[in-house]
């Protein structure tokens, strides 16, 4: 059974709420779309890999299809009842360089994520309901890897960005319909992708990490398929952050 058709009432009705409040202080140029994995699992019908957990999951079926051991998680029960379901960022984190040292090589990960986002974006079952998106001329940021949100929107016309430096983040904002902007990285740029403790670690160290991401959060986000996106490493330390600034401000 699918989830599909749920997409299109969830992005209209938050997009209805945000047109209906322009009246209120709201004004079209502030909000933002951020797509998160929920809404590919959706559209997809929760194949394997469309979140981050289930890409865990899947690479952990490929190395015992491939009869290689992955130490701890060989004894982690994937489907049923008993099934793992991870206490936090950091019980995937470790799951996540157990199958990194796995894989041997950095740039194998990499590969290996790249199949599976093309063997995902072949298994759309309604990108259409993707299209409402669209209608808003709302600069569009994901979390995701893959190419979907791109395919469904007039057919792949926007264009990947991954820079989080200021002026990059301007251009995004200012073209909303020609950039979509991926938070975690792309596939088919290997350096971007956000997925190990490492690089994440790396990516919150990056000097125009701070100014970059209060540049994509300055207006007003719309989450949309974000149920763990709130807690990310990256994304959870920007808005923290603001949270802390705005607070500040708030008593001068």
């Amino acid at each position: 059974m699918t989830r599909a058709p749920s997409v299109e009432t969830e992005v209209r009705k938050y997009a209805r709420i945000l047109r209906d409040s322009r009246g209120h202080g709201g004004e079209d140029s502030e909000w933002l779309w951020v797509v998160g994995a929920g809404i590919t699992a959706a559209v997809t019908g929760n194949w394997l890999g469309a979140t981050w957990f289930g890409l865990i999951k899947a690479a952990i079926e490929y190395f015992r299809s491939q009869q290689i051991s992955l130490g701890l998680l060989d004894s982690v029960v994937l489907e049923g009842e008993n099934s793992w379901v991870p206490t936090d960022s950091a019980n995937l984190f470790a799951a996540v360089d157990i199958i990194a040292a796995a894989f041997g090589e950095t740039n194998s990960t990499q590969r290996w994520i790249y199949d599976k986002m093309r063997e995902l974006e072949a298994n759309v079952i309604a990108p259409e309901l993707l299209a409402v998106l669209g209608e808003y001329s709302w600069p569009l940021a994901t979390t995701n890897y893959d190419n979907i949100l791109a395919l469904a929107l007039t057919n792949g016309k926007f264009k990947t960005l991954v820079d989080v430096d200021v002026l990059a983040i301007q251009d995004w904002r200012r073209e909303a319909g020609r950039f979509i902007l991926h938070l975690h990285g792309h596939s088919s740029k290997a350096e971007s992708l956000l997925f190990t403790k490492a690089s994440y670690d790396a990516y919150l160290r990056r000097p125009e990490f701070a100014s970059g991401m209060r540049e994509v959060f300055r207006g007003r986000p719309v989450f949309v398929g974000c149920k763990d996106t709130l807690i990310d490493p990256s994304i959870g330390h920007a808005l923290r952050e603001l949270f802390l600034e705005t607070k500040d401000h708030s008593r001068e």
